[in-house]
């Protein structure tokens, strides 16, 4: 079973008091660290990105997986703007690409 906490995350961030005075305990970070990650199905234990096109509300947006990676510790989504292209549509038109990153169950 894959490590809930990333071997990146500073042992300072595992534990704090909250506001409330209480201690917290943390049981899943978001550290993005490693450079360069990818998202597809099956790259990560937790996370994933979309893979999909809004096809039922008409919009041309295509969410995929190549649009997200991570670099200088956090992750890098790219928006890309395509004119005259195929895009999950009979015929050329305006498509936007873009990324969806989803939490899996545990």
């Amino acid at each position: 079973m894959a490590q809930l906490i990333d071997p990146d995350m500073p042992g300072s961030a595992a534990a704090r008091s909250g506001f409330d005075g209480l201690p917290y305990e943390l049981v899943f970070p978001d550290e993005f660290n490693t450079a360069n990650r990818t998202f597809w199905p099956g790259d990560e234990p937790f996370w994933e990105a979309v893979n999909i096109r809004h096809g039922s509300t008409g919009d041309q947006e295509w969410y995929g997986p190549a649009q997200i990676t991570t670099r200088d510790g956090t992750r890098s989504l790219r928006m890309t703007c395509l004119i005259g292209v195929v895009c999950y549509k009979v015929g050329t038109g305006f498509a936007l690409r873009a990324a969806i990153l989803k939490c899996q169950p545990v």
